[in-house]
């Protein structure tokens, strides 16, 4: 009853149903009567359902007894019939549309585990939501990955792959890259939510909040965003030894287990140290004296910009510190 009762009030303060005349509990306890019983009801709505309650809310069909309907006394006839057509309640377009943002933030909230109240899911907060929900409906996938060749190599790859998930959205409308994050389990205890906000100080945005947080079961991850990865690691792969790395991870669809396995065989110790011992030896060895065509000031000051750029990465490495 409390919860319920929670959120009649919420549907009249925050909806906008408004507690100040009777048509705003009717609306309130209307909508309660579809199933939208309490927040955690919320996640099991989706835009379409939510559709679909509105406007059965406005036109439910059938009758209702007459109001104004006075019974018939000593045999006279009823001056009025005893039921008429059920007018429904209105339900402006502005409430049905901060109704899908609610169901909408629900969802996005469950799958980080956190909970649904009425101030994580204030006005504010559904406006936060739909600024977010956007840009993401609107996005378009990058361009597929490039092959791995002479030029970009596996360590290049590897250093590049998680910024192209960052990129590429999944089913769950979460970047790719939640799949191979470094920790698997949300905290126990979310982060507190910035004021007005719907993400965490700990992050700059919704999206990175669901980089690190959004669950890693249920079927959406499982058949889907986890298989996409794999078929991304699969396809950049087939055609190289480095196919080898993954292929124990075929058979147990481990898509998150392939991608690691892929970093520990090709950026371990021994690949460090014989990068870092290539990088050495265009620094300190290579001389340029302008007496190759083929090797011009400039090609030989890029060659070198690299350098520079590749042994800041090595020195997040322990075998290397410049």
């Amino acid at each position: 009853m409390t919860t319920t009762a929670s959120l009649r009030t919420y549907l009249k303060e925050v909806i906008g149903f408004s507690q100040k005349n009777v048509l705003g509990t009717e609306r309130a306890n209307t909508v309660i009567a579809e199933g939208l019983t309490d927040f955690d009801s919320f996640k099991s709505f989706d835009k379409y359902d939510i559709k679909s309650l509105c406007y059965t809310i406005r036109r439910p069909g059938g009758t209702i007894p007459n109001p104004i309907y006075v019974a018939p006394v000593d045999g006279v006839v009823a001056a009025m019939p005893e039921s008429i057509h059920n007018p429904g309640v209105s339900i402006p377009a502005i409430y049905e549309s901060r109704l899908v943002l609610a169901a909408y933030g629900s969802k996005i909230y469950a799958m980080m585990g956190r909970d649904i109240t009425p101030q994580s899911m204030s006005l504010r907060r559904l406006d936060s939501f739909k600024q977010h929900k956007e840009p993401v409906d609107n996005h378009g996938d990058p361009e597929g990955f490039p092959a791995i060749s002479k030029n970009f190599g596996i360590i290049k790859v590897l250093e590049q792959f998680p910024t192209y998930l960052e990129e590429k959205i999944g089913v769950t409308k979460i970047a790719l890259s939640y799949v191979i994050r470094a920790t698997v389990q949300s905290p126990v205890v979310m982060p507190a939510l910035k004021h007005s906000s719907v993400w965490s100080s700990d992050s700059n945005s919704l999206m990175e909040e669901l980089v690190t947080f959004a669950t890693h079961e249920g079927p959406a991850y499982q058949q889907s965003d986890n298989a996409t990865v794999f078929c991304i690691l699969q396809e950049m792969l087939s055609e190289t030894s480095h196919s080898s790395s993954i292929k124990p991870f075929r058979r147990s669809r481990n898509r998150r287990g392939a991608c690691l396995a892929l970093k520990l065989h090709n950026m371990g110790t021994s690949k460090w140290d014989k990068i870092v011992e290539s990088f050495e030896d265009c620094v300190l060895r290579r001389k340029w004296d302008g007496s190759d065509s083929r090797n011009p000031l400039k090609k030989n000051i890029i060659r070198h910009r690299e350098v520079h750029n590749d042994f800041e990465c090595a020195s997040g490495h322990p075998i290397y510190y410049p």
